[in-house]
């Protein structure tokens, strides 16, 4: 659902609240209360899973998350997604579920809905190898402002400990922002008709339906997200820039059954950690889109790196 905050007046006897008869509403519930629990008295768990460190390399028709490598472009999401099949069991693309929990544990750990401003914006390149942040681990890069100071935030690279890495690292995911776009799975925005709605599949295999912004065809840049009991980046009242509110672009178009890749392939302003476009159908390729390699299912720790390098893919 959408949470709506306001002071009541000093005084007030009496309260009106309306919406539009044709509002995808279950239903309206409201409370005096400052605590979260009496509008979410449960708790969505974030069940584990695995995302590629890198963006994907395709050989052999099989999607891989490796190092030193050019991740693949020019691929539909729909062969994307029989490519990460074809990995084995559990293998899928990220998902929208995976993309809007890392953008929030982003926002959570920095205080700061910038995330080109804190981590860097990459570079005007899409086809730059994997692996340029190998060194740094799952440290993350930051901007040229935050590193060098000045007056350009908005410069161009990566930065850690004077080190340009070129490529940028958000919570240890190499070029979660910027170098390529990366299609998500299960996700479709305008299922049945031009609506706005979102259309999410949970891990479980159950779908639920969120109602975003019904702007279309237009760059949005949202002042407010619709966020709720899932905490959905998804635009719900537009007026923002890429200098306030959430910074980020948002783009949805009138055709059915859209699907979304999130990031950007440049390193443009508006093209953080929850950027999303969602104009496109399952069989559209462009050079700059690629995908990252994920996976649900049982995960089994490995003792030691030795034992890790040890594993074969058919264990």
């Amino acid at each position: 659902g959408m949470y709506l905050f306001c002071a009541v007046p000093a005084g007030a006897t009496f309260l009106a609240f309306t919406f539009l008869n044709s509002a995808a509403f279950d239903f309206v519930l409201l409370t005096t209360s400052e605590s979260v629990e009496a509008i979410e008295p449960d708790w969505v768990e974030h069940t584990e899973c695995l995302g590629g460190a890198y963006e994907a390399y395709l050989i052999d028709d099989v999607l891989r998350s490796v190092s030193g490598v050019s991740s693949v472009g020019t691929i539909s999401q729909a062969q994307a997604i029989k490519y990460a099949q074809n990995r084995g069991k559990g293998f899928q693309l990220f998902d929208w579920e995976m993309h809007k929990d890392v953008g929030n544990l982003h926002f959570f750990k920095y205080g700061n809905t910038d995330s080109q401003g804190v981590c860097g914006y990459g570079t005007n390149n899409y086809q730059k190898v994997t692996g340029l942040t190998n060194a740094l681990g799952i440290r993350d890069t930051v901007s040229y402002y935050k590193e060098k100071g000045g007056s350009n935030p908005q410069a161009e690279g990566a930065y850690r400990d004077g080190v340009n890495y070129q490529s940028v690292n958000v919570l240890g995911y190499e070029n979660f922002q910027g170098n390529k776009a990366e299609w998500l799975q299960y996700v479709t925005v305008n299922k049945t008709a031009a609506d706005g709605r979102w259309f999410i599949t949970m891990p479980d295999g159950t779908e639920r339906v969120v109602q975003g912004i019904t702007v279309y065809n237009a760059d949005i840049y949202p002042t407010h997200m619709v966020w709720g009991r899932y905490m959905d980046l998804i635009a719900a009242k537009e007026g923002g820039s890429t200098s306030s509110h959430w910074f980020d672009r948002f783009y949805v178009g009138t055709g059915l059954s859209r699907v979304v890749y999130r990031s950007y392939y440049y390193a443009n302003a508006f093209g953080g950690v929850s950027y999303a476009f969602a104009n496109y159908d399952s069989s559209i390729t462009n050079a700059y889109i690629g995908v990252r390699l994920a996976f649900r299912g049982i995960i089994r720790w490995a003792g030691s790196v030795a034992a890790f390098k040890a594993i074969n893919q058919a264990d």
